[in-house]
């Protein structure tokens, strides 16, 4: 493993981002800006298995940790190609029951933990440049699994989700849910706030942790107090850009 966040996510809430720019530029700014983990899309965008290695090294040359964003769930070739690469952990999106929980984990994690192809002459081990057997070990402690719960199903099944031996995080895809529930685009719908924070509780309660998206700044003081937040998200760079770019063009049209 190249960079772990295993170390450090019961100690502080960590702040990142999803990035779905398939630019090694755009990864080392962002961690040079200052988040400590970078989500790379695999999901929504071209992103190949040869473009994944060379931008998990840019987020590694500006000390940012990077996770990868997996297809789906069945795509075990993603998850370990990833892996392999040097990503510290999965994202894997669409997750609905325990089954598909524990699919996670299985690709995810070596033997005896899962069954995750072993090849100890992977990137993600300087190439067999350390020991081989320890890699093993080393890797099922600090591989983080991460799922990503969409719709109404997950959330249904979310206390047994919650439960299953080897996931570390959760994260709740509002935008999915509020087009799910019928209220598209009202990420912040009371219906949308009552899952986020039945997640946090479940987290805590279960030594997991919830991945939180904030879409501004502010929003952090809302829930500053809630158990089990891990992480904080903000916003994708593209919203950034264009919604940064499209006031500063506004004003300028209307001043000159």
């Amino acid at each position: 493993m190249k960079t772990s966040m295993r170390n450090m996510i019961h100690k502080e809430r960590k702040i990142g981002t999803i990035l779905q720019i398939p630019s090694e530029e755009v990864a080392e700014m962002l961690g040079h800006a200052g988040l400590e983990f970078i989500v790379l899309d695999m999901e929504h965008c071209p992103m190949s298995h040869r473009k994944i290695v060379s931008m998990i090294r840019a987020c590694e040359a500006a000390d940012t940790i990077p996770f990868v964003r997996v297809p789906d769930v069945t795509d075990e070739d993603s998850i370990k190609k990833a892996l392999d690469a040097g990503a510290s952990g999965i994202l894997v999106p669409n997750v609905e029951t325990v089954e598909q929980a524990e699919l996670a984990v299985h690709y995810g994690k070596y033997a005896p933990m899962g069954k995750r192809g072993a090849c100890p002459y992977v990137r993600a081990n300087w190439f067999g440049g350390e020991d081989c057997g320890a890699y093993f070990e080393k890797a099922n402690q600090e591989t983080m699994i991460m799922l990503l719960v969409e719709g109404p199903e997950g959330v249904k099944n979310l206390p047994e989700i919650m439960r299953v031996e080897g996931v570390d995080v959760i994260q709740i895809g509002t935008v999915d849910l509020a087009v799910a529930l019928g209220i598209p685009g009202q990420t912040n719908h009371p219906s949308v706030r009552r899952v986020l924070r039945q997640a946090a509780e479940l987290a805590a309660e279960n030594g997991k942790q919830l991945s939180y998206y904030c879409g501004t700044p502010e929003e952090v003081k809302e829930v500053r107090d809630w158990p089990g937040i891990g992480l904080y998200l903000c916003p994708i760079p593209e919203t950034i850009l264009h919604g940064t770019y499209q006031k500063m063009v506004t004003q300028m049209q209307e001043w000159g």
